[in-house]
């Protein structure tokens, strides 16, 4: 990847944006209700994250990574592994995400499955914490070392 997708200066950037919706993305423009429908409404302005490295990590790989087939891609697991990652970093660096209700109360309805493979439906507000889902990061901080960002 380019350095102007993932290099030092996207990262320093990322770490040092504040408040949430300018790390991560707005709610869609208008959104008054917790309806299903706002999920797939793509209105709202997306953060440094959630464009770069996110998005054009997505767009630049190709294969499946561009589509809603993503997750068939190998790369895709470590990808999102690493955005977490780095917003885990970012809240531990002091950064709060959103407290607002109409984007901590959203309701991913039937998206995710349990190992029984029943459907799981969670709030945005029970996967903000890495350890609530039982796994954590070793490093609590990106950091720059020799030249780049870790």
């Amino acid at each position: 990847m380019p350095a102007n997708i993932v290099g030092p200066s996207v990262l320093q950037s990322i770490m040092q944006a504040t408040p949430f919706e300018v790390f991560g993305t707005t709610r869609p423009f208008g959104q008054n209700s917790l309806a299903q429908s706002w999920i797939i409404n793509s209105s709202g302005s997306q953060g440094i994250l959630e464009a770069t490295p996110h998005n054009n990590v997505h767009n630049n790989i190709g294969g499946w990574m561009p589509s809603a087939m993503s997750p068939m891609d190998p790369i895709f697991f470590m990808h999102h592994s690493n955005i977490d990652r780095i917003w885990d970093a970012w809240n531990h660096a002091g950064n709060a995400n959103s407290p607002d209700p109409l984007w901590t109360d959203m309701t991913f309805q039937n998206n995710f499955i349990n190992p029984n493979g029943t459907p799981w439906s969670p709030q945005v507000k029970s996967l903000q914490v890495p350890e609530d889902l039982d796994y954590t990061y070793h490093a609590k901080q990106i950091y720059f070392r020799a030249g780049t960002w870790c």
